[in-house]
């Protein structure tokens, strides 16, 4: 150090200069000053070794490494440190006696990490890009009974909430190997956070979720929401006419949390909040719910699961913990108010997928939204393991006899735009393959996991009255071919003890029938197994019947070549077959029904068959032959062609007959269809039967 004129008392600070001299002589020389004796450099200098480190694999650029003094923040020494993943370079002999710190030129895009031990520096370039946490998707509806405790009113303030279950988590932009569950979070005030997975989720998952832990005495994690129309809203105090079926915008809500830092292996990022989707799903006022294997009652749904059944949170991997509170959502469709849009909609869907009627039915429908939600989880929608069955209060004026049919709209759900009602519910699959138990109270059915969302109840009713069968008198035409004096049953019932009375009957089936009432001589005398038909095949268990009739004349095809076995046969069709065992040619006969066209080619075996007895029409005058024929008609008009004339009060016990649960002795066709599922011994009391004695019924497969 040269002192001069102006240098009266020089400082020795080590912290503010690096080197002086210590124990020097000064002398003069030619005018000069000079020194002589040892130099020093504050106390005996180190090495300091500068680690240069980059946490991507990324291409990089060159970068300064600047060695500073403390006190006055001046730069004392520079390295600049290469491209490369790793970097080394010294500062060589610094004094340890005076106080530095290292530094780094700003790189674009990354942020400096640096950290001492000892001589040694690490210098850590960690990139920018954030790391992005996002709630998952969440499907609700209205209605929950417990939920999440971490909403917030709009000044922050928690709420709680019945309405939204237990948010979870995904996160982005991890570096690669880094498990969430390794993740702490950092934010305002010293709070933190830790990340746990999602209770309930198996650590195998292939989706995995979590839940973000703040520590012991710290508030919940928030979540936020934002409408379709830029709207914040920090409370789910959902009004159902103003929200039903809207999807908001969800993310983390920060509130005093401040700047938040996820800190991985010893290294900070920044975080950036995600966005998801809540949707939300609307319930009405008359929703109903039903517990999984809760007593059914009578006039309220019910749900039955089997057991060991598991439930999974908005159909992920996610499983309810408690499936305690897990229920059935039934409940009517929301239709904007004074509209009826969308059950007009279903119903015009409906009708294209089940045909027209004729102009004396009418069908009833009862519309429901059911799905399968986590009462205890902010009605969470839920999905299940296995199918689960659900029991369908029956809808008024309806009984166990009366014949329905289930529809489901697939893929339809609450959440639809008003705008896209209409083509979504015209273009939805519409599945009717259900088989239905009817029973005094419910209809009961079962469901996929997935099948859920609008059903509708389907059932029919006619403006006119079954015309009841009259009590025949032995008949004045005998027909041909048919044992007429064994009274062996015709019909067999169904797998689920029904006999559908009301159901139609195939052409098939009719031919079988017949078949089965022909003498043995007859049958033996026109058997065949061979026919024209080009759709009745050798190996059809219909085919003998079909062939032997056909070769009779009985039975007869289509100007295309077919049979239609599988199509339900017509009043007229119907009459025709009947009446082909009478010599109906030398008949005379007049046509008394007014929409029996002239010169059809029904007409001769429909007016034929009027006046022999076997058919009757209706109370304004028609026939319908173009009607399908039901199963109750068919058995009358058959009992009439044996000449067979059971009387409900001339039968016997119920406890010695087959009976039916969906033939009550209330119903006119009673006996009738008791007549046709009853093999008996009997005797004629005048012009009915008297019956006798049960008999085994014939097996028609020997």
């Amino acid at each position: 150090m040269y002192l001069d004129e102006d240098t009266k008392d020089p400082s020795y600070s080590y912290d503010e200069y690096s080197n002086f001299f210590i124990n020097n002589s000064a002398g003069q020389y030619g005018g000069a000053i000079f020194n002589y004796g040892s130099l020093t450099i504050g106390e005996q200098g180190e090495d300091i070794i500068v680690n240069k480190v980059w946490d991507d694999e990324l291409e990089h650029c060159d970068v300064t490494v600047n060695l500073v003094r403390k006190s006055d923040k001046a730069t004392l020494d520079s390295l600049t440190l290469g491209t490369a993943s790793e970097w080394r370079g010294t500062f060589y002999g610094f004094p340890t006696n005076v106080g530095y710190a290292v530094t780094e030129n700003a790189v674009e895009g990354y942020t400096a990490q640096i950290t001492q031990e000892g001589n040694k520096v690490t210098v850590t370039n960690s990139s920018n890009s954030p790391i992005i946490v996002k709630p998952a998707n969440i499907t609700i509806y209205m209605g929950g009974e417990e939920g999440y405790g971490g909403t917030v009113d709009s000044s922050g303030t928690i709420t709680g909430s019945s309405s939204l279950p237990t948010p979870g988590f995904v996160f982005e932009g991890l570096p690669d190997g880094v498990d969430p569950t390794d993740i702490s979070f950092t934010g305002a005030e010293g709070r933190t956070w830790t990340v746990e997975l999602y209770p309930g989720l198996d650590e195998n998952a292939v989706h995995k979720l979590y839940i973000i832990v703040p520590a012991a005495g710290q508030e919940p994690v928030r979540v936020q929401f934002e409408d379709g129309e830029g709207n914040i809203t920090t409370s789910d105090n959902f009004d159902v006419g103003e929200h039903v079926n809207q999807t908001l915008k969800m993310s983390l809500y920060k509130g005093g949390a401040g700047t938040v830092t996820a800190q991985i292996g010893g290294r900070g990022y920044r975080i950036e909040a995600g966005e998801a989707e809540l949707v939300v799903r609307g319930t009405s006022s008359g929703a109903e719910y039903a517990g999984v294997n809760d007593s059914i009652s009578f006039g309220k749904p019910g749900l039955e699961a089997p057991e060991g059944t598991v439930y999974y949170i908005n159909n992920s991997e996610v499983e309810v913990t408690d499936s305690g509170r897990v229920s059935l959502l039934f409940d009517d469709i929301i239709e904007e108010a004074g509209s009826t849009e969308r059950k007009d909609a279903l119903i015009n869907r409906a009708e294209k997928e089940l045909g027209a009627t004729d102009a004396f039915t009418q069908r009833n429908y009862e519309f429901k939204y059911l799905d399968l939600v986590d009462r205890n989880n902010g009605n969470a929608w839920v999905a299940a393991s296995e199918k689960v069955t659900v029991y369908w209060p029956l809808p008024a004026g309806t009984n166990r006899y009366t014949s329905f049919t289930l529809l489901h709209f697939e893929g339809l759900h609450r959440e639809m735009d008003s705008g896209e009602v209409a083509a979504e519910i015209a273009g939805c699959t519409v599945d009717d393959d259900y088989e239905l138990v009817v029973t005094n109270t419910h209809v009961i059915f079962t469901i996929e996991r997935d099948g859920f969302s609008p059903f509708a109840l389907v059932w029919e009713t006619s403006d006119y009255p079954y015309i009841p069968p009259v009590t025949p008198s032995e008949p004045d035409y005998k027909p041909e071919w048919l044992n007429t004096e064994d009274h062996f049953a015709y019909i067999i019932g169904y797998e689920d003890g029904t006999v559908r009375p009301n159901g139609s009957i195939t052409r098939a089936e009719v031919a079988t029938i017949f078949f089965r009432l022909l003498t043995d001589e007859t049958r033996e005398q026109y058997w065949s197994s061979t026919n024209n038909y080009t759709d009745v095949k050798a190996g059809d268990w219909f085919n003998n019947a079909v062939s032997t009739l056909s070769r009779m004349g009985i039975l007869g095809g289509y100007a295309d070549g077919t049979f239609r076995p599988d199509a339900t046969i017509t009043r007229a069709e119907f009459a025709k077959i009947a009446v082909s065992f009478f010599k109906y040619k030398d008949i005379a006969s007049e046509n008394i029904f007014t929409d029996v066209v002239r010169g059809s080619w029904y007409e001769s075996f429909v007016t034929a068959a009027a006046e022999i007895g076997l058919i009757e029409g209706y109370e304004d005058g028609t026939f319908r032959p173009d009607a399908s024929i039901t199963r109750a008609e068919a058995c009358t008009i058959i009992n009439r062609t044996l000449g067979r004339a059971s009387d409900k009060g001339h039968l016997l016990p119920e406890s010695e007959m087959l009976t039916w649960p969906d033939n009550p002795e209330s119903a006119w066709y009673y006996a009738q269809i008791q007549e046709a599922t009853n093999s008996h011994e009997y005797k004629w009391l005048g012009a009915i039967e008297q019956w006798l004695k049960k008999l085994p019924e014939r097996d028609w497969a020997a």
